[in-house]
């Protein structure tokens, strides 16, 4: 009898053994599929750090330079150049790229005051526009919505260098320098008002700003009485409000 007891100990820790051991080469496997996807991230990941890099360096190449150019670096150089983030030079302006909240309030306060300077007297710049110039000059280095939102608030506290607007019915987010006034703002649209009735077609072509941008500053002159609007059965039409001046 105890022979056999003996076996059956032996089978029951054989059986262990054996389970002990599916686990382990089941683990081993694991961790080598694991490690490979790792491996694999980490290679992948080098590739696209060198991509990004010629994206940069094609982006920053001397003016007149015309060999390995394509008509998507030209348009981001254009945009880029359109809104004052290139240099003298051809590169961008010196972004920080870090994700640290600081960092980001850096890059986000860069690129507005870098954007509304070109822009002129009066600029004003939609949060949306804020959000793809920044990521623009940011190259691979990309923030969210909610981070860019939160460091155009931090840049708008008293003495800070941005001023926060809320534009329309919708309350639209934009932004101006500290300085700016509402008068400042009002500067452009007097001086167009002086040829003709504005629309919201044609503040877009003068002063090369988007449609929608520039039916939120129509509206905000609106609503401060600088402007009354004409609902013509052709368009909107808006024109000086001379009763502030009885």
């Amino acid at each position: 009898m105890a022979p056999l007891i003996k076996v059956a100990a032996q089978a029951g820790l054989q059986r262990l053994l054996n389970n002990q051991a599916s686990k382990q080469q089941a683990t081993g496997a694991t961790l080598d599929v694991a490690l490979a996807d790792l491996d694999s991230l980490r290679r992948h990941a080098a590739e696209a750090a060198k991509a990004a890099k010629q994206v940069v360096s094609g982006l920053s190449k001397p003016a007149g330079y015309e060999g390995g150019s394509s008509e998507v670096d030209s348009d981001v150089s254009k945009l880029l150049e359109d809104f004052g983030l290139l240099q003298a030079d051809g590169s961008t302006i010196s972004m920080s790229g870090g994700q640290k909240k600081d960092d980001i309030v850096v890059d986000v306060a860069k690129v507005s005051a870098a954007a509304l300077e070109k822009k002129g007297t009066g600029a004003l710049l939609l949060a949306h526009d804020v959000f793809c110039l920044v990521n623009r000059a940011r190259g691979t280095a990309l923030v969210s919505p909610e981070e860019v939102i939160k460091a155009l608030r931090t840049c708008c506290k008293p003495c800070g260098p941005l001023r926060m607007r809320k534009l329309g019915s919708a309350g639209a987010v934009a932004v101006a320098l500290a300085r700016t006034s509402d008068a400042d703002m009002d500067v452009p649209l007097m001086q167009l008002l002086e040829e003709a009735p504005l629309s919201a077609f044609r503040v877009s072509i003068e002063l090369k700003i988007t449609a929608t941008e520039a039916r939120y500053l129509l509206q905000d002159a609106e609503k401060r009485a600088v402007i009354v609007r004409d609902d013509a059965p052709e368009c909107v039409y808006f024109y000086r409000n001379f009763f502030n001046e009885f």
